[in-house]
């Protein structure tokens, strides 16, 4: 078990809290968290990456952020991980409209863990030709996009399984097309 009692009082964990203006919503990889975060300025894209992983200046310099992804070589766990990802999302929760994170089981648990609500958005399993080609584009590594899809299916379907609201995205809809339709950004 984590412990998140830094903040605890301020943000009253064990129980739900109006001390948060943002949604958070978990995205699957190619949904468009990169994009919504850098073309509306209500939306935050918090990636976990820098937070959990130390990487190595060289790489840091070299690399794109797509490359990194996945490349055990090239970085450490940071000893302060997740306290330091928490503490800061928690800063982030009055700073934005919505906060767009990875989804994946561990940052889920993180949140469920701090009682945070959270949407989960992913494509149907039927997207997944839309979403390698998304990936190719993007500039992800080779590694990185393999298991991506060897698991692909296997991911979509252990989304369906959690007890949250979702956002399913179908054929070449992205986050953009949901959040607009959300009403939380208006269409540029």
């Amino acid at each position: 078990m984590v412990n998140f009692s830094v903040k605890m009082e301020v943000y009253q964990f064990g129980e739900k809290s109006n001390a948060s203006k943002a949604t958070i919503i978990l995205a699957f990889a190619g949904a468009g968290k990169t994009y919504c975060g850098k073309k509306y300025k209500n939306v935050l894209d918090y990636d976990y990456l820098f937070y959990k992983f130390i990487y190595k200046d060289e790489m840091k310099k070299s690399k794109t952020f797509e490359e990194l992804k996945g490349r055990e070589e090239w970085r450490k766990l940071n000893p302060l991980w997740p306290q330091n990802f928490m503490n800061q999302l928690l800063e982030n929760l009055q700073k934005y409209d919505v906060i767009l994170m990875p989804a994946n089981d561990e940052i889920i648990s993180y949140l469920e863990e701090s009682k945070l609500d959270y949407l989960l958005c992913y494509p149907k399993a039927e997207c997944k030709s839309i979403y390698m080609k998304r990936y190719w584009e993007r500039g992800s590594n080779e590694e990185w996009i393999r298991n991506m899809e060897e698991n692909f299916e296997q991911n979509v379907q252990g989304f369906d399984e959690h007890a949250c609201k979702k956002i399913i995205l179908e054929g070449n809809e992205t986050l953009e097309d949901k959040l607009i339709e959300m009403k939380y950004v208006k269409k540029l």
